[in-house]
């Protein structure tokens, strides 16, 4: 948590807060409920590994909805996208930006070798996220260690590391500034 601290928190001043809403909330629910076939949370978790998925969804898509308020734009089609296979990724400009979002105290998860940018996210809880900001290619492959990695199934994998970079990341506000990063 020392490491956390020291290259997380030191700079929340630069993130951005925002809320999942409630209305937000039942959107993700309801996604995951018709991909299971069920029709509320209590059936989901009676499904094994039902309510771990949600967890993990919930994990994928929670920046996204963030994002779409912070930005004023739709990333997601809720009438198309499948639960299943959904990627954590923003097209901008005809651009693939990965969306990257760790739990609170845990260093977000990358590859060694990145070939796109990435918003780096912060999920303080179920509805709480700090968007951290914008790390372009260099910044990822850049500004990482292996150390920190703290999930057992990531943990040991070479292709795996942290990112560490927090004091490097880009601030944005708009989808404006977000293209003007994109595109320098």
């Amino acid at each position: 948590m020392k490491e956390f601290i020291s290259k997380v928190l030191s700079n929340n001043s630069k993130f951005h807060q925002d809320s999942l809403t409630y209305k937000d909330r039942k959107k993700v629910e309801k996604c995951v409920l018709d991909s299971f076939g069920v029709d509320n949370m209590i059936s989901l978790r009676d499904i094994y590994e039902g309510d771990a998925f949600f967890e993990k969804f919930l994990q994928k898509i929670i920046s996204i909805i963030i994002l779409e308020n912070l930005l004023k734009k739709d990333f997601i089609d809720w009438d198309t996208m499948n639960p299943k296979n959904f990627k954590s990724v923003l097209k901008i400009n005809n651009k693939i930006i990965d969306v990257i979002t760790s739990e609170f105290g845990v260093f977000p998860t990358i590859e060694i070798k990145n070939y796109n940018p990435a918003i780096i996210a912060i999920k303080k809880d179920d509805k709480n996220v700090w968007i951290c900001g914008y790390a372009d290619i260099d910044t990822l492959n850049n500004y990482q260690d292996e150390n920190l990695v703290k999930f057992g199934a990531t943990k040991g994998y070479n292709d795996k590391t942290a990112f560490v970079g927090f004091d490097k990341l880009k601030p944005f506000k708009s989808i404006e500034e977000l293209e003007l990063l994109i595109n320098s």
